[in-house]
């Protein structure tokens, strides 16, 4: 999987404290970025990685750090965070507030990101992501393939994201598309999460629009446990779920509800999918 290292031929990496966080650098902790953030590369075939904190981390942690300010990413293969793009590295106590943002059309041609993976926190996450939140809205307007979701884009094997929440808007007009409150595209576990803001998915080809109060997909051997959907502004795509837009044979989700004003007609019998009945806004 070439998108966990740095050896692609155009790969640009761009953060409010530091652009590409080698396995040898200290950890990046207590730092703040009001920055705004704008990276674009046309390339053929080009890597973007962009976050408010860090483009690419590698081994070391990154602790109480917090970003208030938009990113904006265009790549052919795009990876943006509010905090991290790329993450192989622990990250606790975070926060982001502002808007994370990919698939502009760059003013110069009509060039637009292949696959790009966004989060609130990170847009492709290989480690632990704990006790972090999202106020930001996160969106893309037009890329092929999004992986979209309030804390992270996608959730790797081994990785894990524990004790978040997210309250911003998350917004995908991909073709084929993966979005979550929490994560678009869970390979892993989710883990005492809950989730407030709209998801929204536009533009998708038929039953390619996946979106979740907490994950867009939930994959084979992959755990979503007690998390709570609060999502009363709408829920919307082509397959979609309070809790989990779609989940595939083997994944679990267990012990989660969701609140009973989300609109739509769920199925309270598939809680795998919808979680059981929540009625009281109190988190």
């Amino acid at each position: 999987d070439t998108s966990n290292s740095l050896t692609e031929p155009n790969s640009c990496c761009a953060g409010g404290i530091i652009g590409y966080s080698e396995y040898n650098n200290s950890e990046i902790r207590d730092c703040e970025s009001n920055a705004n953030i704008s990276a674009s590369t046309s390339a053929d075939k080009a890597f973007a990685y962009v976050g408010g904190i860090a483009g690419y981390t590698q081994n070391k942690s990154i602790k109480d750090c917090s970003v208030t300010g938009s990113i904006i990413a265009n790549g052919y293969y795009t990876y943006i965070g509010g905090i991290a793009g790329s993450n192989s590295a622990q990250i606790t106590n975070c926060h982001t507030d502002g808007s994370v943002k990919v698939g502009e059309t760059n003013k110069r041609n009509t060039f637009l990101p292949y696959l790009s993976y966004i989060g609130g926190i990170v847009g492709r996450n290989y480690k632990t992501i704990k006790n972090c939140y999202s106020t930001a809205n996160i969106i893309s307007e037009g890329c092929s393939y999004n992986y979209i979701g309030g804390i992270a884009g996608d959730n790797v094997a081994k990785s894990s994201i524990q004790d978040c929440y997210t309250t911003g808007y998350v917004s995908s007009a991909g073709t084929q598309n993966r979005a979550g409150g929490i994560v678009g595209n869970n390979q892993n576990t989710v883990l005492n999460c809950y989730s407030t803001g709209k998801i929204e998915v536009t533009n998708a080809q038929v039953s390619s629009g996946y979106a979740g109060g907490i994950a867009g997909i939930n994959n084979k051997s992959c755990s979503i446990e007690n998390c709570l959907g609060l999502n009363v502004a709408g829920i919307i795509g082509t397959s979609i779920g309070r809790i989990i837009g779609y989940n595939y044979s083997g994944g679990t989700g267990t012990k989660n509800f969701a609140h009973t004003e989300i609109p739509g007609n769920w199925d309270t019998s598939k809680t795998e999918l919808n979680g059981s009945d929540w009625e009281d806004m109190q988190t």
